[in-house]
This record gives C-alpha cells, structure tokens and sequence, in this order.
C-alpha cells in the first residue's frame, strides 16, 4: 500500500510546481538487519509493514515511498515546508509509529534515524535536495542514531 522509488522520483515535478517549498524527509529503521536476521523475515516484513502504514496520511500534499530495503521517504508540498514544519511532520509520523506496531514485543526497540531538507533553501533541484536529505539522515545515523537532523548550510 505505499509507493515505491521510480513513483517518488516520477512526482518530483508535479509537487515542485504545486508548492513554494518542498520538504523531503528519509527515514531509516535503525538497525533492521540485525531484526530481521534474529527474529526472522516474516516479523522483519511485518516490521516494514507497520511502519509503512504508519506513513500513510490522508493529505495530497504529502506522499510516502518506500524507498529501498529499510529506508523511506516522504515528499512536503506545504506552503510551509521550512525546518519547523519538517520536525512537526517527523513528530507526527514517529507518533504514528509508535500506534500501528502490531509487532510491539519485538519492535519496540526499533529506532528511527531521520534526516530532512527543503527546496529551495537546501537544493535547487532533485538532485541535490535528495543528497542533502541523505546527508542529514547519515548525520543522524553518526550521531547515535534515533535522531532527527535537518540539513544545514
């Protein structure tokens, strides 16, 4: 039920001319692997189903990919697409997480890295916007991961 990479690439265009601003937010399950591997595929599945479905929301400004093994991204075609409006949009969707686990005993350990950055402040195009979003996630992931960092200049 979630999108996957080519759809979030494919939208890139129509979002960037519906809005001023454009958020990208990419989300890694920390340490899925090590999940996966120990408590076996079905529960890892069940894991990425959870939190897929935590993503989803009822709005047409925003839309959630899958975007490879353990890692998302969601797109922000909000007016306000700034820094405040990103960390309240990551808040959201960590509080999400936290209702849809159906795997509570196994998961609720499961952390989330987290990294951010809008158009135009952090890129003039796909290119870089989604680069920097990636920066910023691997500066949570450097940090201790379960973190949230927004790009910065």
């Amino acid at each position: 039920k979630i999108y996957n990479r080519r759809y979030f690439h494919y939208k890139y265009s129509e979002f960037k001319n519906k809005s001023r601003l454009l958020g990208i937010i990419i989300f890694d399950l920390d340490h899925f692997k090590e999940y996966n591997d120990s408590l076996g595929h079905l529960t890892g599945d069940q894991i990425l189903k959870d939190f897929a479905d935590s993503l989803q929301q009822d709005d047409d400004r925003i839309i959630s990919c899958r975007f490879g093994g353990d890692e998302f991204i969601i797109y922000l075609a909000l007016d306000d697409a700034n820094y405040d409006a990103i960390e309240k949009t990551i808040k959201e969707f960590k509080q999400n997480w936290q209702k849809n686990i159906t795997t509570i005993d196994r998961s609720s350990t499961i952390t989330l890295s987290i990294g951010g950055a809008y158009y135009p402040k952090h890129g003039k195009n796909y290119q870089e916007l989604w680069s920097n979003a990636d920066k910023a996630l691997y500066l949570s992931k450097n940090n201790g991961r379960n973190r949230i960092s927004i790009y910065q200049l």
